[in-house]
């Protein structure tokens, strides 16, 4: 594929799910639009990384062979390309190979003290799949994710509280997805009962409803 060719489909509104499922099924042009995201200087990069994305949650395997190329996107200076990153490398978690993947969930749970609260907070919400895919790591994953209220997360450049109960809500979330099958049950359980008393209502209102069906269960 010529870059002209790219740049030309990427160009207006493009269909992003037929684009990705034209792209899955092309190596030599998938390829291409990998090392598009980091190469282009324009705003089309952030197109290219959304069909990354799709592509990752509906074909993740045709991308294993550019694993390392996705993943250095969550060092990315742009935030928007480290979000992708992020969800990408979150799809991708069963395909990373055995003497890889404690380096890989360390780098991962690292962006959970990143001070952005949007890339902590995607970072958190989509750990669920690691843990699905690598339940052997489940517990440093959770230890982790525990430690989230202490993390400083900061706005205007300031620490922010709210932030950080924003990027809670998010680990609760998370929680929600693993909780039956995690062997930390009881530390997850006092992690929402601490969240009935957050100062963000979305989050308490979350927490209510864990904590009402963690103990209808264990009736």
């Amino acid at each position: 594929m010529k870059k002209e060719d790219l740049i030309l489909s990427l160009d207006g509104n493009p269909d992003y799910k037929q684009m990705a499922l034209d792209f899955a099924e092309k190596k030599e042009d998938l390829e291409f639009v990998v090392k598009f995201v980091k190469k282009e200087q324009s705003s089309l990069k952030y197109k290219a990384s959304k069909i990354i994305r799709l592509i990752s949650e509906e074909h993740p395997e045709v991308l294993k062979p550019h694993m390392d190329e996705i993943f250095s996107w969550i060092h990315h200076q742009n935030s928007f390309i480290k979000w992708d990153g992020i969800f990408v490398m979150a799809n991708l978690a069963g395909y990373v190979e055995q003497e890889n993947q404690l380096s890989y969930v360390e780098a991962y749970l690292s962006l959970l003290e990143d001070p952005q609260m949007i890339t902590a907070g995607n970072a958190g919400g989509n750990a669920w799949k690691i843990v699905h895919a690598l339940p052997q790591f489940e517990g440093i994953i959770t230890e982790k994710l525990l430690s989230v209220p202490e993390i400083i997360y900061v706005h205007k450049g300031e620490p922010s509280p709210e932030c950080n109960a924003i990027v809670c809500g998010k680990v609760l979330e998370c929680f929600e997805q693993y909780y039956d099958q995690s062997a930390h049950q009881e530390e997850i359980l006092q992690f929402a009962k601490k969240q009935l008393h957050s100062e963000r209502k979305a989050v308490a209102k979350k927490a209510v409803l864990f904590v009402k069906r963690v103990e209808e269960m264990k009736k």
